[in-house]
């Protein structure tokens, strides 16, 4: 059996050769590497241990415990993604992980507004975090949810007008970053026009 032995850190998907497997769906990370003789110091007994669970009988079905060790095999620790561990013989691998697959997560994003009137329309809001993701980190039609809890106890009415002149007061934007970018570049469009309308008049005039 031709030995492999996989980088320390290597991380993806092995294969091994029966009777060895793993799980199919996880991604597995080299964590160690030892000969026969670092096992045997620890004082393992690397055939009973290694093998033999694995109906691997030597001599037997062209498998050599003896050629295991002449062919100086390591013993390879993988650690999955699941914080499992995995040992398998080097000379059971046939083959290495796709060092260039990248871990994938969901990844969420979360803003508590804290306790506020029960009616508020988030559209706009809505509208502007989509467009904020979308130019900071080129994710398209990302979704936004509004999520609303209750609370422990409510405000009076006197607190809620004073809650809300203190909110509205804070509020900076009456209109969406989107259409003041598209109010901006009408401006811009139709001040192009005019110093164009007065480049064209000091050109027939004969004016510098």
């Amino acid at each position: 059996m031709a030995k492999i032995s996989p980088d320390m850190g290597a991380m993806g998907r092995y294969t091994l050769k029966p009777p060895y497997s793993l799980n199919p769906s996880l991604l597995y990370t080299c964590i160690a590497k030892r000969s026969f003789a670092d096992c045997e110091k620890r004082g393992d007994d690397v055939y009973q241990r290694y093998y033999a669970p694995f109906q691997l009988l030597d001599n037997q079905n062209g498998f050599s415990f003896d050629d295991e060790r002449a062919n100086a095999v390591e013993i390879i620790t993988l650690q999955g993604q699941d914080g499992s561990f995995y040992w398998v013989p080097s000379s059971f691998i046939s083959a290495w992980p796709d060092v260039s697959e990248v871990a994938y997560h969901q990844h969420i994003l979360s803003c508590s507004l804290g306790a506020l009137p029960e009616r508020i329309d988030y559209q706009d809001v809505i509208d502007e975090l989509k467009d904020t993701v979308r130019k900071i980190t080129g994710v398209m039609d990302a979704e936004v949810e509004v999520m609303i809890a209750p609370v422990t106890s409510n405000p009076t009415s006197q607190e809620h007008l004073d809650m809300e002149r203190t909110r509205l007061g804070n509020i900076s934007v009456n209109s969406s970053i989107r259409e003041q970018v598209a109010l901006q570049a009408q401006e811009n469009a139709e001040l192009r026009t005019y110093i164009s309308q007065l480049e064209a008049i000091l050109k027939q005039n004969n004016l510098p």
